[in-house]
């Protein structure tokens, strides 16, 4: 079983080389690290350049957004095993691939293996929490009362990718709107671990400002009327549960701090 990681970047010059060490730095298996530049106009390229060998390689092209990016990347691989690596995100230690691909071999029939994700303040210096990991006999309802999974935590199989694909118009939710087809309309098995797998940093896309969470939210809601047919209104009480279920994790994490 041979690994294939997935960067996307677009001047990513700050992040980009610990991102591809703890691909480097990976031990026991077998990984090519390939990274899809967009177009960046900082040092990123120059970067990977110096770092390129028969593990590494970059692919410079245009796209539509990081979905797109992430679809042309994924079809011009061809590795068994399949896992999206954000920049300015990193695996949390040098044995991640090694705990998830042993989940594979011991388990032929599994398609997806899903972890905790790390998340650490923006300058990296204490970590803040980490994701849900519900049981997965629960998955499906976890995510009907609201949940997400972490997407940096998932990896799967290719034949998952011969399947499904990110739905590019969604330019925040295409991640999620993966997670609800694989979860529900495919029969695909899948185990879950408590393993802690990447660090990721806060404050993504959706998360910069109140702004940018009201769009995330909406771009959640248009997943959720792609997956149910368009309905209007189951989708919308389910994007109220979500919210309602980050203003609860915010106030426990508050209520945790005042304590301390």
């Amino acid at each position: 079983m041979n690994w294939d990681i997935i960067t996307v970047t677009l001047n990513a010059e700050g992040n980009i080389s610990r991102c591809i060490n703890s691909v480097k730095n990976q031990k026991l298996v077998e990984v090519v690290h390939t990274i899809f530049d967009g177009g960046s106009t900082d040092g990123t390229q120059k970067i990977v350049k110096n770092e390129l060998n028969k593990r590494l390689e970059l692919l410079i092209g245009s796209d539509q957004g990081i979905y797109d990016a992430v679809n042309q990347a994924i079809a011009r691989t061809s590795n068994e095993l399949v896992a999206i690596l954000h920049s300015d995100d990193y695996f949390d230690d040098q044995l991640v691939l090694k705990h998830v691909q042993d989940c594979f071999e011991k388990n032929a029939s599994i398609d997806l293996v899903y972890c905790r994700v790390n998340y650490r303040n923006q300058a990296h210096e204490r970590s803040i929490r980490s994701s849900e990991v519900p049981n997965r006999n629960y998955l499906k309802h976890f995510f009907l009362l609201g949940g997400q999974l972490a997407h940096p935590g998932i990896f799967v199989r290719r034949r998952v990718y011969e399947h499904l694909k990110y739905q590019t118009d969604l330019r925040i939710s295409a991640d999620f709107l993966f997670q609800l087809q694989c979860f529900f309309d495919f029969d695909f098995q899948f185990i879950d671990t408590n393993k802690v797998s990447v660090t990721q940093k806060t404050g993504g896309t959706s998360q910069r400002n109140l702004k940018a969470f009201g769009m995330g939210k909406l771009e959640l809601y248009k997943a959720w009327r792609v997956y149910m047919g368009k309905s209007p209104f189951l989708s919308g009480l389910i994007v109220c549960l979500n919210v309602a279920r980050k203003v609860f994790m915010h106030l426990k994490k508050s209520f945790s701090i005042q304590r301390q």
